[in-house]
């Protein structure tokens, strides 16, 4: 019998380069909480839980309350069994207990560091067989059109071969415009990401496809607002669809496939499970579709648990959405969490974020 010795809780506050707005919100530092759980053998799993404003509907202050309720519940009980293989074990033991996303995911974080450190493996290896011992990148590209040419250079140079234009913000002709001028520049192996938050309606949506038909595009993300039209969008400029918004709160079993359809953009703490992205990613396989994973502004905790996620989700290398490790200041793990060419090395990254920095201290 294992027992859950000790559940001890991390918050903490990294500055951002500079304020970030996203989703009409702007934040000057990200806030989160780590989470420990503890066996009676001394060995540890580290989860992180950092709700994001506009992106998580639950506030920092909520999570800090079921985190509070967890440990209290938890402490000195008997752990629960069968959470592994990942067939709904951590659904029984959690989807009863009312935990919002953000709280859920950092929960199963943890348990899993936890098993795969009891095993003496990788979270990667505790996931899948032969995971891929890295994974890729993609780029944003942000700015304007002047801005453009330097920052899709360094990009390039940097290794990344695939570039991610937000979409969907300044008039169909501007952001044909800024397609087309970014295809120009791209060598043969490097293709672009769209993605349109749905703010198009389907007339705007087919507009904008026909004007980059002739572009290197792999897929655009939730390209109407009316989900149910995504058939009809591609049936007119037949451009691959990647869905995102429409995983949220989405059961497995409802998920809107068509022809249309050709990866998923996963972010587990939104999911608020992994594993429910790695059935996800199982289903996508199944299709013949991409997983790719992204999280949104995390520490190297939760990065790094991403970049294993997706070591084991593909047969290829599908490049991920980890990058915003660039917008902190500061990481919480020694050495941080870092990219080299575009590339993670996926053991490394999770192996180094375990090694909290001595000036923040558990609870």
């Amino acid at each position: 019998m294992s027992i859950i010795q000790s559940i001890a809780l991390l918050p903490y506050r990294l500055p951002l380069i500079r304020p970030l707005q996203l989703m009409g919100v702007t934040i000057n530092e990200r806030t989160g909480i780590l989470l420990r759980v503890s066996d009676s053998h001394d060995n540890n799993g580290i989860g992180e839980v950092a709700p994001f404003p506009g992106l998580h509907r639950e506030t920092y202050a909520d999570a800090h309350e079921q985190l509070n309720a967890f440990k209290q519940l938890w402490t000195r009980k008997e752990m629960p069994q069968h959470l592994l293989p990942l067939k709904d074990g951590f659904e029984k033991w959690l989807g009863e207990k009312q935990f919002s996303p953000s709280v859920r995911y950092g929960i199963e974080l943890a348990m899993l560091n936890l098993f795969a450190n009891q095993q003496g493996k990788s979270l990667a290896d505790l996931l899948g067989e032969n995971p891929r011992e890295t994974v890729s990148l993609n780029g944003l590209l942000a700015g304007s059109l002047n801005e453009m040419d330097a920052q899709l250079a360094q990009l390039i140079d940097e290794g990344f071969r695939r570039i991610k234009i937000k979409v969907a913000r300044k008039s169909i002709a501007e952001e044909i415009g800024f397609v087309q001028a970014v295809n120009r520049q791209l060598p043969a192996d490097v293709m672009i990401r769209l993605d349109a938050n749905r703010r198009w309606s389907l007339q705007d949506a087919i507009a904008f496809g026909k004007g980059v038909a002739d572009c290197r595009i792999e897929y655009i993300e939730e390209p109407v607002s009316a989900p149910e039209a995504i058939p009809d969008f591609y049936e007119a400029c037949k451009l691959p669809v990647a869905l995102d918004e429409s995983l949220d709160d989405c059961p497995i079993e409802q998920i809107p496939w068509s022809p249309a359809i050709r990866a998923l953009v996963i972010k587990p703490s939104v999911i608020g499970s992994i594993e429910k992205t790695v059935q996800l990613g199982n289903l996508a396989r199944e299709r013949n579709a991409l997983s790719v994973i992204s999280c949104a502004f995390y520490s190297s905790v939760g990065l790094a648990a991403a970049a294993s996620i997706a070591s084991v989700l593909n047969d290829q290398d599908v490049p991920c959405g980890l990058g915003t490790y660039k917008w902190l200041q500061e990481d919480i793990s020694q050495p941080s969490f870092r990219a080299v060419k575009g590339k993670i090395d996926v053991k490394d990254v999770w192996k180094h974020c375990q090694n909290i920095r001595p000036q923040f201290s558990w609870d």
